[in-house]
């Protein structure tokens, strides 16, 4: 089974690294999801978690003002390819305790995502 079978590629929500941590987490809540990709320019260059907001409310919160996004999420991103094997997806996503990676294409543009729960 390929991750082209087990991904979403369906409305897929990205954040840009400018864009306000509080925006991001709203997006999250809004859409009901853990993770957000970080894209530039439509590449993912990192992921934006619940664990990064976590670390925003502790380290940053009394900062008040704009903070962005690329200042909290995780980067780089760990991908995979739509091509590349389910198991070995899932095998990685164990081994990192990731919950979550973005899917890009062959010119490292966002696709889709795979979560723990689609395979």
């Amino acid at each position: 089974m390929k991750v082209q079978e087990m991904m979403t590629a369906r409305r897929v929500l990205s954040v840009a690294p400018e864009d306000d941590v509080m925006f991001a987490a709203r997006l999250m809540s809004w859409a009901g999801v853990k993770h957000l990709p970080v894209c530039e320019a439509g590449k993912v260059i990192g992921v934006f978690t619940e664990r990064d907001y976590l670390r925003y409310r502790s380290e940053a919160r009394s900062s008040g003002g704009h903070v962005p996004v690329s200042r909290f999420m995780t980067s780089p991103a760990i991908t995979v390819r739509p091509q590349d094997s389910a198991a070995a997806a899932a095998a990685l996503m164990l081994s990192r305790g990731f919950g979550y990676l973005p899917v890009v294409d062959d010119d490292d543009d966002l696709v889709g995502v795979l979560e723990t729960g689609s395979i």
